[in-house]
């Protein structure tokens, strides 16, 4: 099995269990409750062995959740992203315009890379499943900023890639 190395969690900014967040995840699995909810959004930052996530159902109630609303600290390292109502995840970082143009450093490419996969270890390690798909746009997010250049397909796939 392959491992994240993440033994920390701070989930929607409380420190918590694995056990409680794997009930998160089934819900973001589980296909009726995505097309409920509409989906799910999340926010996150790893640091060392600690990951800040934080997880939304995309509609609460009759409100629209949104990517700063939840607790996450503040790094050029943030990944942000959604579980669509069909299941597809989207997984994104925010650059500013001159930095796309400019394009990453190879210690910003390997940083990109390692939470892109560690992230999805995690994901798995909580029983996501590793046959959902990852979207097209992230996929060429990933191939154009050469962080991945072959992209996966899915997060089973994702999880599998090397860091270096």
């Amino acid at each position: 099995m392959i491992n994240s190395g993440i033994t920390k969690i701070v989930f929607n900014g409380k420190l918590t269990k694995a056990r409680q967040l794997k009930r998160v995840v089934k819900a973001m699995s589980d296909v009726s409750i995505l097309a409920e909810k509409g989906g799910y959004i999340f926010s996150l930052h790893i640091d060392d062995d600690t990951i800040h996530i934080g997880i939304l159902p995309y509609f609460i109630g009759n409100e629209r959740s949104h990517h700063y609303d939840m607790d996450i600290p503040k790094s050029k390292f943030k990944l942000i992203g959604f579980v669509n109502g069909d299941a597809s995840v989207e997984l994104f970082f925010k650059l500013n315009r001159d930095d796309y143009l400019k394009g990453l450093n190879d210690d910003e490419v390997a940083r990109y890379r390692e939470n892109y996969v560690r992230f999805s270890r995690f994901m798995m390690e909580l029983n996501f499943p590793g046959h959902t798909e990852i979207s097209v746009m992230t996929q060429d997010l990933l191939r154009e900023l050469n962080i991945i250049p072959n992209p996966p397909k899915n997060i089973g796939e994702l999880a599998n890639t090397p860091t270096v």
